[in-house]
This record gives structure tokens, C-alpha cells and sequence, in this order.
């Protein structure tokens, strides 16, 4: 019966373990503590460059979340943060949960963005952002948009 604990310790203990897919060539970048830095990590490469960037999502850094772009180096503390992406609701939107990159375009969202409307009503709608292939904010959207949201 002692044994069925350590058991289930050591299998979970296995699930918990992290893994890189080149371990001879790690990337590893840090972020600002407690900000979950790296919950979410895209790879985007500029139309016309050559070295693709990582963007790394921190959803608890600052008042709502931030994004971060990373180049490809040996250096842990390079990346910088991108301005002018701004959930504009307060705190804990979680901005950089979600972040995904193609076609030299990006997508970062804040899931857990609160739309406030008139009547004191509170809708969790979540909320995305549209980055160009500069990364500057091009365009902002509701992914709940016209969809069903009465229950």
C-alpha cells in the first residue's frame, strides 16, 4: 500500500517534466518573474528576413499581460517588449495567452478580457489583436463577435 503513493508520485513527477526538441541547441530566454513569460511561444519570421523571432506571451506581467519578441541568440535576457498592444480592461485580461504567427502575420489575444456594457453588465468576451509583419498593431477583434452569447 506505500508503494501506490511514491507510484503515483513518480508518474506524475514524469508528466511535469519539461522537454526541448534540439536539447544540444537550447534556446532559453528570461522574462520577468511571475509573469508567466513563455505560457505561450510563436514563431514568426519577416517576410523579408532571413532569422525568424520568438514571441512570447507573459499574461501576468504588468496590469493585463504583455508580448514579448525574443531574437534567436545565446543570451537569455534580449528580448524586448512590444508597445501598443493594449487590452484597455484592466487587470488580468491575460494578454499573451494565446499567441500565434503565420505568413509573416501575428495574433496575440487576451482571453479573459471583460467587455463592460451600459447596465453594469460584464460579458467575458475575450479579446485579439492583429500584428503586421513589423509587428505593429493593425487591427483589434472580438472573437465573439456575432455569435450567440446569451445562456
Amino acid at each position: 500500500m506505500i508503494f501506490a503513493p511514491l507510484f503515483v508520485a513518480a508518474a506524475l513527477a514524469q508528466v511535469a517534466q519539461t522537454f526541448n526538441v534540439e536539447p544540444r541547441l537550447a534556446v532559453v530566454k528570461e522574462g520577468p518573474p511571475n509573469s508567466y513569460f513563455g505560457f505561450s511561444v510563436a514563431l514568426f519570421k519577416h517576410d523579408d528576413s532571413t532569422h525568424p523571432e520568438l514571441l512570447v506571451g507573459a499574461p501576468l506581467d504588468g496590469a493585463g499581460g504583455t508580448l514579448w519578441r525574443c531574437p534567436f541568440s545565446g543570451r537569455r535576457d534580449d528580448c524586448v517588449r512590444l508597445q501598443g498592444i493594449d487590452p484597455d480592461s484592466g487587470d488580468d485580461q491575460w494578454l499573451g495567452a494565446v499567441v500565434r504567427a503565420s505568413g509573416g502575420r501575428a495574433m496575440v489575444c487576451a482571453p479573459r478580457y471583460v467587455k463592460r456594457e451600459s447596465g453594469g453588465q460584464r460579458w467575458g468576451h475575450g479579446k485579439c489583436f492583429t500584428l503586421d509583419q513589423r509587428l505593429r498593431h493593425s487591427a483589434t477583434w472580438d472573437p465573439c463577435e456575432g455569435r450567440e452569447k446569451n445562456r
